[in-house]
């Protein structure tokens, strides 16, 4: 056989076994004919053979009776030992070693499983299936325990919303810093898989370096592993509820991130009552597990109330709280926001510029500040309104509006009204710095991410009376309870007066965390008790710490 026959059967190969081929008739034909050809030795043409053999065997897996390729469920070190188990089932020579993924005792239970199995039981799925289950049982010696954060959602798409935010924010801090004794490995699934994978092509991107031959492997956790579902995808998180039962009863501990129960609580402010549906079956899952960790006392005490009225409060789950930090690195301002400072010009006493930051939603109360600035505009006062953020849902005629609105357009010298869509991090603070006054109008919050980032610019805070900012901001803001234009439009004009005086609640003394310090806030309430990485605190109260 010729080295270009060689060659061309080997592409053809890998193209099947890495599901790269378009899926039609002669795909099929080609896929099971190649198939075949792989279990027959091809004892004539070594060089093949051998090269056949570390594809199948020893990188990519090998193909199932229906023509799935194996690997996609298998992580490298299963994969050789299903190479070893292969070459027991095949006759073929053996080039795994003692000393090479498994100890002695190891290969010997290997060896052992397969020469126990019938012939009729030796299937590619069941070869499989024993692989995986030896792989788990015999960890590496000297392994060091692994930190996996879900980013599910950040990985596919970074859309820049203040969950996101939280997300990047904490990998980053994991990832420059990890705990002692873990290996923070970044991982992901989708509705459709069966199994998480390392997120390292992602990871490669998020720390600024090239991915290009990365290849995303399955994730395999082991007893005294700890599992962080940091980023917030729901429905991911209900589609992978087996595996991570299983992962939970080997001995990995499972936490997740809590940011809200809005759905649930205001399904008012949400698209469709399947949105409320999802939320409450996310809910539910996770309290199957370890435990969660909510931004916000709030958010703790509300999310401990509910399960208790929904009889799924476990005994030994835990609830606790760690509020989020806040970004204090200075970055280069970003050219998107250049146009606001130009046409706002310096703030004054007389024309503040008041600030809405967050995606444009029913429940964020947008509507209502543009209905209270247009009265106050038609009342003659100098106030310009900037708004940064995504449109969102159920917000299609309130975005018309602010497209179309005058005020966006400079036809008398100075503009009043600013969106800006999707700011990037260094844009938002130029939105801070350049900004009066933040005004949070949201009727219910998780937590209130502005809040600490104005804060931490110096911003002082007009925020509506809801528990979750009363928490946040204490006494560092000013508070409103409008249900109106016009009781907003007051409550807007009582605060410029108390401003120009210098009499302003400041935000300046407002305590507030670096994103360091969040992180390690949230690793004390997950980290094991013990050394060994294996107590589970019967604690089931709520718990929180601020500094």
């Amino acid at each position: 056989m010729s080295n270009k026959i060689v060659r061309q059967f080997e592409n053809a190969l890998k193209s099947v076994l890495r599901g790269r081929l378009i899926r039609t008739a002669n795909y099929v034909k080609r896929h099971r004919v190649l198939s075949g050809l792989v279990r027959k030795p091809i004892e004539r043409h070594s060089r093949l053979n051998a090269r056949l053999r570390r594809m199948v065997y020893g990188r990519d897996g090998c193909v199932a009776e229906d023509g799935t390729p194996l690997h996609r469920s298998l992580s490298p070190r299963s994969r050789r030992i299903l190479h070893e188990l292969t070459s027991i089932r095949t006759g073929r020579p053996s080039f795994l070693q003692a000393d090479d993924v498994l100890t002695g005792d190891a290969l010997s239970a290997v060896r052992d499983a397969a020469a126990r199995q019938a012939p009729g039981e030796l299937s590619s799925s069941r070869l499989a299936d024993l692989a995986r289950e030896l792989n788990l049982s015999y960890p590496e010696p000297g392994r060091e325990r692994r930190l996996f954060v879900d980013v599910s959602r950040l990985s596919g798409r970074d859309t820049g919303t203040g969950i996101q935010r939280v997300t990047r924010s904490v990998l980053h801090e994991l990832l420059r810093d990890p705990p002692a004794g873990y290996r923070v490995e970044p991982v992901y699934a989708t509705v459709n898989s069966d199994c998480y994978y390392l997120a390292k092509r992602f990871d490669r991107r998020f720390q600024g370096q090239d991915p290009v031959g990365v290849v995303d492997d399955v994730m395999d956790a082991y007893p005294g592993d700890l599992f962080l579902g940091l980023d917030f995808d729901a429905e991911v998180v209900i589609s992978q509820r087996e595996v991570l039962m299983e992962m939970y009863r080997r001995g990995v501990r499972v936490w997740f991130l809590v940011h809200d129960l809005l759905p649930v609580t205001m399904p008012q402010f949400f698209a469709t009552p399947r949105i409320a549906r999802i939320h409450e079956n996310w809910l539910k899952t996770v309290a199957l597990f370890d435990g969660v960790v909510c931004v916000s006392r709030s958010v703790a005490d509300e999310y401990r109330s509910w399960l208790e009225a929904q009889g799924a409060l476990r005994k030994g789950f835990q609830v606790c709280w760690s509020h989020n930090g806040a970004d204090v690195e200075r970055t280069v301002p970003g050219a998107g926001v250049q146009g606001f400072a130009e046409d706002a010009g310096t703030c004054s006493d007389h024309e503040p510029v008041f600030l809405m930051v967050g995606t444009i939603e029913p429940r964020k109360g947008h509507e209502q500040v543009l209905d209270a600035f247009e009265l106050l505009w038609s009342q003659g006062r100098h106030y310009r309104l900037v708004i940064a953020g995504r449109r969102g849902w159920m917000t299609e005629e309130f975005v018309q509006r602010l497209e179309m609105h005058p005020r966006q357009y400079n036809h008398s010298g100075k503009r009043s009204l600013f969106w800006f869509e999707g700011p990037g991090d260094d844009e938002l603070k130029r939105l801070y710095t350049g900004s009066t006054c933040l005004i949070a109008a949201s009727y219910g919050e998780g937590f209130g991410l502005p809040l600490i980032e104005a804060a931490h610019h110096g911003l002082p805070l007009i925020v509506r009376d809801i528990p979750v900012f009363r928490e946040v901001a204490g006494r560092h803001a000013y508070f409103f309870s409008a249900e109106n234009e016009r009781e907003l439009a007051d409550s807007i004009d009582a605060w410029a007066e108390l401003y120009r005086r210098k009499e302003h609640p400041r935000s300046d003394a407002m305590p507030w965390l670096t994103w360091r310090q969040s992180t390690r806030n949230l690793l004390s309430r997950i980290m094991p008790d013990d050394k060994d990485g294996y107590a589970v605190s019967s604690n089931a109260a709520v718990k929180g710490l601020d500094s």
